[in-house]
């Protein structure tokens, strides 16, 4: 259950019509309580923060599952 709700952190964080709404807009929609534990659970699964996989391309991460960030 946490693995998919993080899959749709990074799928928010990779669409750009998404790219203004803050991280802790994004982790909240998807059931995290803070951004903080939302970012400490994504480094440990995608091996980037949350900033790094917003910051790629959409088509670098969107279609990756990990690591989205090389």
């Amino acid at each position: 259950m946490r693995h998919r709700r993080l899959e749709h952190c990074r799928l928010d964080l990779a669409n750009p019509r998404l790219k203004n709404r803050p991280l802790q807009n994004i982790a909240e929609r998807w059931g995290f309580t803070t951004p903080t534990h939302c970012s400490r659970l994504f480094r440990a699964t995608y091996g980037a923060p949350p900033r790094e996989i917003r910051n790629l391309s959409p088509t670098a991460c969107a279609n990756r599952q990990r690591p989205c960030a090389e």
